[in-house]
Formats: C-alpha cells, structure tokens, sequence
C-alpha cells in the first residue's frame, strides 16, 4: 500500500507516478522544479535504516562511475521520510531485455561484463559491497551500456548486518553469502555478476531451483562448472574466466574487478552495446 500521495513534495522533487512499493519503501516517478524526471525511492524503515539510505547514497554520488546509476539527490524530507532520487534509465532492466531477447551475443555480454565491473570497482573501492547483483538490478542506459543500481542490501561501512542472516537473491548468490550474508565480500560480487554473465550468454540461469531454500542448497553444494559448458556461447579464455569468476571458494576468484577488467580486455574481444 502507497503511503505517499501523488503531488507530494520530497526534497526537491514532486512526486508524479507510483512504480511500486513494499513494507518499508516506495518508489515513484518524480519531477524537479526544472521539469526533469528522475526515479524517487522513499523509505519508510527506522531511523538507523533512514540514516544507512541517505549515507549510502551521499557516498555513491560521489563516486561518480558510469557502471553505476547515479544519484541526484538525496536526503530526509520535512515529514522524515529518506529518500534517495536517480536518473530514469532508458533501456529498461538487463531482466526486461533477456525477457524479450531470449540471451546476449559475446560481443553484448562482455560489454554488459565490463560496465557493471567499473561499477564494482568503485563501491568496492568505498568498502561496499553490493550483495544482490542480478539482471533485475543491472539497468540499460538509452546508449546501451549497463549500470549497477539497487542498493538497498548493499553492505555499508559504519552500519552493521544482523550475523547468520541469509537474504539477496538466492540463484546469484555466492556459497558465502548463502550461508551467511554478512560475511559477503567483494569477491562475492564477483561470483554473482559470474552467474548473470552465465544466464546472458546461455539465457538460462546458473541456478535453476525454484525455491528459495532449494536454490541455497544448490548454491552451497556446487562444486563448480567446467568451461566446456560454455563453449558453444564463448571462447575458451573467456569461458575460463567466468569459470574462475563463478568458483564456489573465494579465495579461487579473480582478486578484484580490476584484475577481470585487465583480463578481458587483453583477449580482443567484440563489444556490442544492449540495443
């Protein structure tokens, strides 16, 4: 249920169209004084919740990354309500676009690959950690390029995480995170953002349980996969790679998003934007 009303006013921006909400967030198309939309999350959580929202989106504008959906503006409005306010992105969600298209070309997934991984490394440059990257989070800018979005578990320096706890998206989840989500590190978004590479090219999930319970059995089970399986949908350095990205130890992963970058751009491959 909308607890905000159409024509209300958060910080500076007028509040137009539901989108959709739950039991503490809503989020809204909005409007600023300049005639510009942008979409408004608003939060109806505690106070510590409140202050994670606004701190985390404080730091995110700052870092000013093209892998990541920007914020423009954020902050508590006359009634306490967080909010936090980011450019409306064209192409929709990368769910939306392997909804419609079935999987990505090679060339389209290591151009998705590569955004999302210079968004990585720069929240993991802040000491934040993401921990629910999945299509439906991944967004497609009007020029086809992809951006990390949703914050809203990410893992915030100065706020602490109820330990033992599971929550995220289970099909992308490392085996870490599965069996614990405050224990998730940067080499946990890693294997997440390996497991959304595997669905673009495949167009099947690395996970395919339907249960939330199933799925976390399967993820803390796996042994890994062999690059063979991707063969028919990648070259083999790059199928290794994922490989690597997707290994259920951590400390078996490609040290950093950086390193990845590095790699991938060293084997020539085609990059194609999601148009």
């Amino acid at each position: 249920m909308f607890l905000l009303f159409n024509g209300e006013i958060l910080g500076k921006y007028r509040l137009v169209k539901p989108v959709k909400c739950s039991d503490i967030s809503e989020v809204w198309i909005a409007v600023d004084g300049g005639g510009k939309f942008a979409v408004l999350k608003a939060l109806h959580g505690g106070a510590h919740e409140s202050e994670r929202m606004v701190a985390l989106a404080r730091v995110l504008k700052q870092a000013d990354c093209p892998g990541i959906v920007g914020i423009l503006d954020c902050g508590v409005s006359e009634s306490g309500i967080a909010y936090a306010a980011h450019p409306c992105m064209e192409g929709g969600s990368l769910a939306g676009f392997l909804l419609k298209n079935g999987r990505l070309s090679l060339g389209q997934t290591v151009c998705m690959l590569l955004s999302v991984l210079n968004g990585l490394a720069a929240i993991h440059a802040l000491d934040i950690v993401h921990r629910d990257i999945k299509p439906a989070n991944i967004w497609i800018s009007k020029d086809g390029l992809a951006c990390l979005g949703d914050f809203g578990i990410a893992k915030v320096p100065g706020f602490s995480d109820v330990s033992g706890a599971v929550f995220g998206s289970a099909a992308y989840m490392s085996p870490e995170q599965a069996k614990d989500t405050s224990m998730a590190i940067p080499a946990s978004d890693l294997f997440s953002l390996g497991c959304v590479a595997y669905e673009c090219l495949t167009g099947c999930r690395r996970y395919p349980q339907k249960s939330f319970t199933d799925t976390l059995k399967a993820v803390v089970s796996d042994r890994g996969i062999h690059a063979r399986e991707l063969e028919e949908f990648a070259t083999l350095p790059f199928a290794v790679l994922l490989c690597k990205m997707m290994n259920p130890s951590p400390k078996m992963r490609p040290s950093s998003a950086e390193d990845i970058i590095r790699e991938i751009e060293s084997m020539g491959l085609p990059q194609d934007p999601l148009v």
